[in-house]
Parts: structure tokens; sequence; C-alpha cells
């Protein structure tokens, strides 16, 4: 009884592990989240769990949409998982169909896949009308982007763009902020239940 109790409480995770090829994206998830949450936030690259199976110990592991099929197979069997559904993009879109003059617009991420994924939904509102050009923040230099209609930038690279009209795009959406807040806050409960099934198994 004591050993699958503690086992149990071995298992409840005390912090988040973010995982993706993207250091990019890393940083907006850390960044989002640690709005959230109080516990430790971790980032790192999914090609280390196959030599380094204690990284994932002990932690609440999430990824976006789509990669978790990938990463289950080389997790620890009871790690807990949660895939990140992103935020609705209705609003940006519904103000670029709103633009009726020509326009410039620019997508500013420190994350490549940002710039990827935004560049496709982008597309087919632009056309021949507006233009897009995108910029990838590699530093924490300021950028000056006066000159455009619109900018379109994740919630770090927000900080440091200086333009007539940004929209800061919150990748995170509201739902898997609360998985994750729900799935850390039965942290709280086990050390009671631990303590209540130790005493019982004592008796």
């Amino acid at each position: 009884m004591r050993h699958r109790v503690a086992e149990r409480f071995a298992a409840q995770p005390d912090r988040i592990l973010i995982l993706s090829t993207d250091s990019g994206l890393c940083r907006i998830l850390k960044s989002e989240l640690e709005h959230h949450v109080s516990c430790p936030i971790q980032t790192s690259h999914p090609d280390r769990l196959p030599t380094d199976p204690a990284l994932a110990a002990g932690a609440l592991v999430v990824c976006l949409l789509g990669a978790a099929s990938v990463l289950r197979p080389v997790l620890p069997k009871r790690c807990p998982l949660i895939s990140l559904a992103i935020s609705n993009v209705d609003q940006p879109l519904e103000h670029i169909r709103s633009m009726r003059e020509p326009s410039l617009i620019a997508l500013v991420s420190v994350s490549k896949l940002f710039l990827q994924r935004a560049r496709g939904v982008l597309a087919p509102l632009l056309g021949s009308k507006h233009s897009l050009e995108e910029y990838l923040l590699e530093n924490k230099n300021r950028l000056q982007l006066e000159t455009f209609d619109l900018v379109l930038c994740d919630s770090v690279a927000f900080h440091q763009v200086k333009a007539r009209e940004v929209f800061r795009y919150q990748l995170v959406s509201e739902e898997s902020v609360a998985k994750i807040r729900a799935e850390l806050t039965n942290v709280k409960v086990v050390p009671t239940i631990l303590a209540e099934a130790l005493r019982a198994a004592s008796r």
C-alpha cells in the first residue's frame, strides 16, 4: 500500500517541460505560461529525450497540438502530456479584411515556426492588394516599424516592436491554460492523500 501511494505521489508533476524543435517557440510558450503558473518552467529539444530519460521525470510535458503522437513513445509511461491548442485568430484576420486601401503589413516573431504558420494563414487575405514583410528577431534590439500600416507579432516580440498599430497575438488558448492549471492543481491534494493512505496502511 505504501509503495503504491508513494509511486502515485512521485508521478505528480511539480514543473512544466516545454518540448519543441523551435527554440523561439519555446520562448513564446514559456513567456506566456509564466503569467499563469508559479511552478518552474523548463524548455528543451525533443531529441534529448532518448538519451536523457530523466529530463521529463516529475514534469508536466506540454507541446503544440500535433506533436504529441511523436513525443508519447519516447516519454516515461506515466508522464502527463498536454497538447496546446492555439488561440483564435479571427480578430487579426477580420482587421486585415477591413483594410480598404493597399497596406504594408509586418509579421514579427522570435520563432521561425510561428512566422511560417502565420504566413500560411495570412496569405489568402493578402492577394495582390497588401504586401507582407517578415522579421525574425534573434536579439533584444528594438525594431522600428513605423512605416507599416499594421504589425502582427507574438507575445515576446511585442515588447521589441515600435509601430503605429501593433497586434499582439497570444499563442496559447485559454482552454489550454485551464488544462495545465488543473493538472498542476492536482499536485496540491496529493500530499493529503498520501498522508491519509499511509495512516490507514499503518493501522
